[in-house]
């Protein structure tokens, strides 16, 4: 009972509300959180990409179920397990190390291939480092499935270097090889050698008999030429009806 001017007022009812209100508070908070932790852990177990956490030291501290796909060896892995007794993983202690005088932003990213089960599987591999106040506490590794990516990159490069009528390699991707041949030549002090051809009288092929019988001579010469090149030669389509051959490790002058 608190006296308030010439009456007493009982608070005990008052002090009941306010705790049972400071109560419910806790419990929504709580509950709040909860449901926090709750959605944040089915997020990342629900992603595409792996996630494996250790400590600074590491010691493995979780991982989703996309790692578990990945790596499935570590379904059986207690938490607190040594990054050294998990020897499939394609990273150890020190590449985490390696990290230290990094900052907290930069990736480190490589690429590892895996046989799972017959299929040999590319993957990209990012360490980052977790840290709090500026101190390391930890490393994340996530872990991208990049089998097909890979491959049509591949196929878009190999796009780029051919040419689409004939079938054999364009003037672009002469230049660039052509290049590059003509330096390991040079240091091997390898002989090299080039041909270069056209097809006479051409245009009036095109003329008398059109394109398209123009097109058919064009793929005749380059397979026929394909069927006798060595795998190590270079065989390309200039330009029009002109042809080039880089021949790696034939002197000029010798028969072919």
């Amino acid at each position: 009972v608190v006296p308030v001017g010439e009456h007493n007022v009982d608070i005990t009812a008052y002090g009941l509300v306010f705790a049972l209100a400071l109560f419910a508070y806790a419990l929504y908070r709580y509950g709040i959180l909860n449901l926090i932790s709750i959605i944040k852990d089915n997020a990342i177990n629900n992603l595409r990409e792996g996630v494996i956490l250790f400590d600074r030291d590491g010691i493995y501290m979780d991982s989703n179920y996309s790692a578990h796909h990945i790596f499935p060896q570590m379904k059986k892995v207690p938490l607190g397990t040594s990054i050294d007794e998990m020897d499939y993983l394609p990273f150890d202690i020190s590449s985490l190390h390696r990290r230290k005088n990094e900052s907290k932003e930069s990736k480190d990213s490589t690429e590892f291939t895996l046989d799972q089960g017959g299929l040999v599987g590319v993957f990209s591999l990012s360490v980052s480092q977790i840290t709090v106040k500026n101190q390391l506490i930890g490393y994340s590794i996530i872990i991208n499935h990049i089998s097909t990516l890979k491959k049509m990159m591949t196929d878009l490069e190999e796009k780029a270097a051919i040419d689409a009528l004939t079938g054999i390699y364009n003037r672009r991707y002469l230049y660039e090889t052509g290049q590059s041949e003509v330096e390991i030549a040079s240091l091997n002090h390898e002989p090299l050698s080039v041909i270069m051809f056209d097809l006479d009288h051409f245009k009036k092929i095109n003329d008398t008999y059109g394109h398209g019988f123009g097109d058919y001579v064009l793929k005749s010469v380059a397979l026929l030429c394909s069927n006798n090149l060595r795998k190590s030669d270079v065989f390309a389509r200039y330009g029009g009806e002109e042809f080039f051959i880089l021949l790696s490790g034939t002197p000029v002058g010798v028969a072919y």
